[in-house]
């Protein structure tokens, strides 16, 4: 990996990348008798991993499957497939302009994030060994994963240029505060449906209509019980032996392809006067020379910095942005930065994002590694390889002896020497341990599997390789009504119970209407009222649907309320009135209170530059989605 995870290390710009162990590789190719088309889609030629979204795929249906213990729907599954493909054709389409815009990034910068990972840590501190271990264990070797993590802080620069350049004026902020600060003095009440359920008589007529009406709502669901045999991925942790002359020839390879030609890193601090909404061109311009003047007076810089940088990320230390390789800077700072010996000043440096100030501290040493510097480093990746030769070796031995047997696993259970295992009450959309999984789920209820009893292909998942059988088969059927009686009059039942309230509801409204304002007198004895006092838009307590009704209302009109109602998302009925609306007032804010709201509205603008920075790169590029291998 990198020469070293460094300590205390100090950051450029305040980026947070969020990592998935697990998630952001592909398994470099392996064919395990899939499809000959392994992509799952192209972007201007560039190839997205089919194994890479199914991997990924994967891990969130397991976490979106503890939602919905009776299977995700259909509809969940295809939009969060949609969602996934759309953010994996995004980030490559941020790579390629990266790219082509020569974005760089140094070893500083993938040390800070690596050492940052929460999942390389031991109580907060990185640890080597469990990074180590925590990649071999997901199939993953240092290089590629640093690969992946350049590539991830490489789109996280260009994303950070677009969203991040974005400021606000004072007249933006005003109406922002204004809208977002807005309170509204309202009075609300609730009429619960619950409380009027037992007036209702659900007559056995009704039910059996009902029954009759929509069979396909009283249905079992489909299921099978299956046996399979499960591949880890750790199948050949234990046979795996590294001699010093694989590993000598290992360094030797890898050293003739410059892997480990040291890159000369810069240590600098900078003093950022920033151009914004508060400051114009001129003006930042002179407040980075009065900086400069202090510092040639012989100010110390640091002290400096951390009075005077608007920049967040490097102010608390001193305006140290630590060693980095200068191509990760904007040109105009790197070329100031090149041109600088250790403790020499360069400034003012006019950037996209201001004024700055530059001291060079040090210069980091350029020279190769030796084999004693990276040996656990290459261990670790020539362990990793031999274990995932072994594991897909393996896997082609099940496949094999699957298709051998043909419609028993018993025999390869044996000749593999693994344990055959059985799950019961799989469903099409959902199912206990590792039937969690689409694809696990897909090979059961496929036709050869299913309808003429064969053993399955192999499928890849993030435990190992699975193959399987089904060993038993239900059918849907409509459910005897005995079975169903008392949901379908719990249900009728509820359904007339929220008419009723949404009846009783409305009244009030129009009698509210008619007095200007709600009272209680009009209301039913079952609902509960509020007094009307002033809410503002976060409000806890408040059903969000009549927090957004409230909010959405015209302003009143004279001295009478604005009275309307709505049925809730779990079937009450709320009647409100608006009396009055107050706007935010920025100049109530504190100067800290003013500087968050204008980030946050930055960042919101920014987020929008950025979405429509993205369409158009997609507009523009050249996409083909590999429909037949994502269904």
């Amino acid at each position: 990996m990198l020469q070293t995870i460094r300590d205390k290390l100090t950051g450029w710009v305040a980026i947070v990348i969020f990592i998935f162990i697990g998630l952001a590789f592909a398994l470099w190719g392996i064919d395990l008798g899939g499809a000959n088309v392994n992509y799952a889609a192209k972007v201007n030629g560039e190839d997205i991993s089919l194994n890479d979204f199914r991997l990924q795929q994967q891990n969130q249906m397991a976490r979106y499957a503890q939602f919905y213990p009776d299977g995700i729907p259909a509809e969940v599954e295809d939009r969060l497939r949609q969602n996934l493909l759309d953010s994996l054709i995004r980030e490559e389409l941020l790579s390629q302009q990266a790219q082509a815009l020569n974005y760089r990034v140094g070893d500083l910068a993938i040390a800070e994030a690596i050492q940052g990972t929460p999942s390389f840590q031991v109580d907060g501190e990185f640890s080597m060994d469990l990074y180590r271990a925590r990649l071999v264990a997901n199939g993953l070797n240092p290089a590629g994963y640093e690969a992946s993590m350049r590539k991830s802080l490489r789109n996280a620069q260009l994303q950070s240029g677009i969203a991040g350049s974005t400021f606000v004026t004072p007249d933006e902020l005003q109406r922002y505060v204004a809208l977002q600060d807005q309170q509204r003095e309202a009075a609300w009440a609730i009429i619960p449906a619950q409380a009027f359920v037992e007036q209702v008589q659900v007559s056995e007529e009704a039910i059996v209509a009902e029954y009759e009406a929509n069979p396909q709502d009283y249905q079992s669901p489909e299921t099978v019980s299956v046996q399979y045999l499960l591949l880890p991925r750790d199948v050949g942790e234990s046979s795996v032996q590294i001699s010093d002359e694989e590993l000598s020839d290992y360094y030797d390879q890898e050293r003739a392809i410059g892997r480990f030609g040291g890159v000369e890193e810069r240590r600098a601090r900078h003093i950022l006067v920033a151009v914004d909404g508060d400051t114009d061109d001129a003006s930042a311009r002179e407040l980075a020379e009065a900086a400069l003047a202090r510092i040639n007076e012989g100010e110390d810089f640091a002290t400096l910095a951390g009075e005077l940088s608007d920049d967040p990320g490097s102010r608390s230390q001193g305006g140290d942005l630590g060693f980095a390789d200068p191509d990760i800077y904007v040109p105009p700072f790197k070329e100031a930065l090149l041109n600088l010996e250790p403790g020499q000043v360069a400034g003012p440096i006019r950037t996209q994002f201001g004024y700055h100030i530059i001291r060079l501290e040090e210069v980091s040493d350029a020279s190769d590694k030796s084999l004693a510097d990276v040996r656990d480093e290459l261990m670790a990746e020539l362990r990793a390889s031999k274990e995932e030769e072994i594991f897909f070796r393996r896997a082609d031995e099940l496949r094999d002896f699957a298709f051998e047997a043909f419609n028993e696993l018993d025999s390869v259970a044996q000749r593999m020497g693994l344990e055959a295992m059985s799950l019961a009450g799989i469903t099409r959309t959902g199912g206990p341990g590792i039937a969690a999984t689409r694809e696990f789920r897909d090979e059961a209820f496929s036709d050869p599997v299913l309808l003429d009893s064969e053993n399955s292909g192999p499928i890849l998942l993030d435990e190992g390789v699975v193959v399987l059988r089904v060993t038993d088969h239900q059918v849907s059927d409509l459910l005897p009504l005995d079975d169903v009686r008392a949901r379908i009059r719990g249900d009728l039942a509820r359904v007339e119970a929220e008419s009723l309230a949404a009846e009783q509801g409305r009244a009030a409204v129009e009698q509210g209407r008619a007095r200007g304002q709600l009272a209680s007198e009009d209301l039913p004895e079952v609902a509960v009222f509020s007094e009307a006092r002033l809410i503002g838009r976060n409000e806890v307590g408040i059903s969000p649907d009549l927090l957004a009704a409230v909010f959405s209302a015209p302003a009143k009109s004279g001295d009478e309320a604005y009275v309307n109602g709505l049925s809730l998302t779990n079937g009450d009925y709320a009647a409100y009135a608006v009396l009055s609306v107050q706007p935010g007032d920025v100049n109530s804010l504190t100067a800290e209170e003013r500087d968050q709201r204008r980030r946050q509205l930055a960042s919101r603008i920014g987020g929008l530059e950025l979405a429509a920075y993205v369409d158009r790169l997609r507009s523009e590029a050249s996409v083909i989605v590999n429909e037949e291998q994502l269904e």
